[in-house]
C-alpha cells in the first residue's frame, strides 16, 4: 500500500507539473495571442485612421472640385455678362443688360444696383432685381439713412460680404435684414469719371454658402460695370465736343458764308460805281478830247 501511495503521488506530482507545463504553455499562446491581438488592433486602428483621412480627403476634393466647378461657372456668366454690356455705349441701357439669369448662376437671385449722384447729394437706384416694390422703398430709405457707410465703401474700394471678418456685425446683419437675404456681397462701382456706386447681390437660400471665390467673381463684375459707365461717358463727352465742333463750324461757316456773300455785294457795288462814274465821265472827256484834237490840228490857229 506504501507503493501504491508512492505511486500515486509520483502520479500526483507529474500530472501537476504536466498541469503547469500546459498552463505555461496556455499563458505563452494567451500572451502571443494578446500581442497579435495588439497588433492587429493598430493596424485596425492605422487603417481607421488612414480611412478617415481618404474620406476627408476625398471630401476636401469633392469641395474643391464644386468650388470650381461653380467658379468656371461664374466665369463663363461673367464673360458673357460682359460681351452684352460692352454691346451698349449709353449709360442708361448698361444696368438694364443685366438679367436675372445671370445671377441665378452666379448663384443670387437679388441684385440693386446705386451710383452716388454728385449734384442731387444721394443714391440713385440704377438696377432692381428680385425685389418687390414695398421692398424697393425700404431698400432705398436705409440706403439713404446709411450713406455715409456706403460712401465709405466707395472710397475704400473694398468689397464686403456676409462672410467679412472686418464688416461690422451690426450692419451686416441691418443689410440682411433690410435687402432680406442670408447672404450677401456688396462691390463698388469705380469708374474713373462722373458718379460712383455699389453693386448689391443676394440670396435666400440657406444652402448657398459664399467664398472668396463669390466676392471676387463679383468684384469682377462690379468692375465690368464700372469700365461701361467709364467708356459710355467717355462716348458721350466726345460726341457730345463732336456735336459741339460741329455746331461751331456750322455757325463759322454761316458766319463766313454771310461775309462772303457781303464781299460780293461791295464788290458788286464798287463795279457798279466805277461803271457808272466811267460811263459818265467819258461824255464830257470825249467832247474834251475832240476840242483838244482841233486845237492840236491847229484849225483854230496856233497855240500859244
Amino acid at each position: 500500500s506504501e507503493n501504491l501511495i508512492n505511486i500515486l503521488g509520483l502520479a500526483g506530482f507529474l500530472t501537476i507539473i504536466s498541469l503547469a507545463i500546459v498552463l505555461a504553455y496556455k499563458m505563452e499562446r494567451i500572451k502571443q495571442l494578446r500581442a497579435a491581438v495588439n497588433k492587429l488592433q493598430r493596424s485596425l486602428d492605422e487603417m481607421d485612421e488612414q480611412a478617415k483621412l481618404i474620406v476627408r480627403t476625398d471630401m476636401e476634393l469633392n469641395k474643391t472640385q464644386e468650388e470650381l466647378d461653380k467658379k468656371i461657372i461664374g466665369l463663363y456668366s461673367i464673360q458673357r455678362l460682359s460681351r452684352v454690356i460692352s454691346t451698349t455705349l449709353e449709360e442708361n441701357q448698361i444696368f438694364k443688360m443685366i438679367e436675372p439669369v445671370y445671377l441665378e448662376e452666379l448663384g443670387f437671385e437679388k441684385a440693386c444696383a446705386f451710383l452716388w449722384s454728385q449734384i442731387d447729394k444721394k443714391f440713385v437706384l440704377a438696377i432692381n432685381i428680385g425685389n418687390l416694390e414695398d421692398e424697393v422703398e425700404s431698400i432705398k430709405s436705409s440706403v439713404e439713412q446709411d450713406k455715409d457707410r456706403y460712401l465709405e465703401l466707395i472710397k475704400s474700394e473694398k468689397t464686403i460680404s456676409s462672410i467679412s471678418p472686418t464688416t461690422d456685425i451690426g450692419f451686416k446683419e441691418k443689410i440682411k435684414r433690410v435687402f432680406k437675404v442670408e447672404s450677401f456681397i456688396i462691390s463698388p462701382i469705380l469708374p474713373k469719371e462722373g458718379d460712383k456706386g455699389f453693386f448689391f447681390v443676394g440670396t435666400l437660400n440657406l444652402d448657398t454658402l459664399i467664398n472668396d471665390g463669390d466676392e471676387e467673381l463679383i468684384t469682377i463684375l462690379a468692375n465690368q460695370l464700372g469700365q461701361a459707365l467709364e467708356n459710355a461717358r467717355l462716348f458721350e463727352g466726345t460726341w457730345r465736343a463732336q456735336q459741339n465742333l460741329e455746331k461751331r463750324v456750322e455757325e463759322r461757316t454761316r458766319d463766313l458764308t454771310a461775309a462772303m456773300n457781303e464781299l460780293k455785294n461791295i464788290s458788286s457795288r464798287k463795279t457798279d460805281f466805277v461803271s457808272s462814274v466811267s460811263h459818265e465821265l467819258r461824255t464830257p472827256l470825249t467832247s474834251i478830247k475832240g476840242y483838244a484834237s482841233i486845237l492840236l490840228a491847229g484849225k483854230l490857229g496856233d497855240l500859244p
